[in-house]
């Protein structure tokens, strides 16, 4: 058992265990409060005590959302009130249910939100920052948020975090705002549009940016010198596909059909499947990588070491591809695929169904449903004017 006086710097500076398990060290100023620190580096105040003569454990939170000062008050109230005979985990899991059932703060209302309409993994992580920084709102009734409130908490993330993360934060406290409208009746106006009143929100930059012919060219020479067949092969993907970058690296080999020469994503960022057609370069690439994994049936298509099994960033081919590119991303081979389906003729409607945009206008919606076969031509036509850019 590792005892010692707890501080926030102690804490924060505590090696977290290389294996799975978890690590629970302990506080010399309260005996009982102790601490549990998992691989991930995710740290957790609990305290231990006895309920009816049965050791009990109570989760207090999460470090440093929960500070050790903040800790050990908490530990002191909920150890008396163990002694007193009260369950305070059933307390709290009652407090949870009544908050599911009729949820008026902040926190319950976000968590309502997202049982309705779950969202996608990057998508969450992006919440969860950005409910970090309203932590001391967590249990606050949405009806009590003031245009005020919202503002000063927007300058402060804008001044001491950056303007990208204010941004979010608003994005996410207008979404909850407007579910609890939705549920609740209130508030009834959304406190949250007084950064657009008072033009406070920072404009960000557009990311409606395509590579230019030349870059194109650039493109594919700077990646054809990578290391690392994964990353080359994901960047070729999303660039001859308009593919998503996540959707990309998720790809399954249960999904790619080498022989009728589609690929298939089951869940995408707007929740329609997508069968798309292969492009005769991306064929041949997949052919040449299913040679190389011995013929595999399933499995991830770009494997990795991670946890999911399939490769999660392309950071670092990005930052070399800066050197050259100073405005790339990812999503700008989305970007350039829709620009060059577009500048050789491709229709509007075409180019959202392979990209798998909402459709626009009556006819897209309601009477363009294409097959599989019917968008092979318009793929190969792009794919080949973005080989024929490369030789320019």
């Amino acid at each position: 058992m590792e005892r010692f006086k707890f501080t926030d710097k102690a804490i924060r500076e505590y090696t977290p265990p290389d294996d799975s398990t978890r690590r629970e060290i302990w506080d010399d100023e309260i005996k009982h409060l102790c601490c549990r620190v998992s691989n991930t580096g995710k740290k957790v105040f609990q305290v231990i005590g006895k309920l009816h003569g049965k050791t009990t454990r109570v989760s207090l939170g999460d470090f440093p959302a929960l500070g050790v000062t903040e800790a050990r008050a908490k530990a002191r109230k909920a150890l008396v009130a163990l002694t007193d005979g009260i369950n305070i985990n059933d307390q709290k899991k009652q407090k949870r249910v009544e908050a599911r059932e009729n949820p008026t703060t902040i926190k319950a209302v976000y968590d309502r939100m997202l049982e309705v309409k779950p969202r996608a993994k990057h998508t969450l992580y992006s919440y969860k920052a950005s409910m970090n920084h309203m932590v001391s709102w967590h249990n606050l009734p949405v009806a009590k948020l003031t245009r005020q409130m919202v503002l000063t908490r927007y300058t402060e993330i804008k001044t001491k975090i950056g303007p990208y993360a204010a941004n979010r934060f608003a994005d996410l406290l207008s979404a909850i705002c407007n579910h609890s409208r939705i549920v609740t009746g209130k508030p009834e106006a959304n406190p949250v549009t007084v950064i657009r009143d008072t033009g406070s929100r920072f404009k960000e930059a557009s990311r409606d940016v395509s590579l230019s012919n030349d870059e194109v060219r650039l493109f594919l020479a700077v990646i054809d010198g990578l290391k690392g067949g994964n990353t080359r092969d994901i960047m070729l993907t999303i660039l001859y596909t308009g593919m998503r970058k996540s959707e990309a690296m998720g790809l399954q080999w249960e999904n790619i059909n080498l022989q009728d020469k589609t690929l298939y994503i089951p869940k995408t960022k707007n929740g329609k499947p997508l069968l798309l057609p292969l492009p005769s370069v991306l064929v041949d690439m997949m052919n040449a990588r299913w040679e190389l994994w011995q013929h595999p049936d399933r499995g991830a298509v770009f494997p990795t070491s991670s946890t999911d099994g399939h490769a999660k960033s392309l950071d670092q081919a990005s930052r070399h591809i800066k050197l050259e590119i100073p405005h790339f991303t990812p999503h700008v081979l989305r970007k350039t695929f829709t620009t060059i389906a577009a500048d050789i003729g491709i229709e509007d409607m075409v180019i959202d169904k392979l990209t798998n945009h909402i459709p626009r206008g009556m006819t897209a919606k309601h009477y363009y449903k294409p097959n599989v076969e019917s968008l092979r031509e318009p793929m190969q036509r792009i794919a080949d004017r973005i080989t024929e850019l490369s030789k320019v």
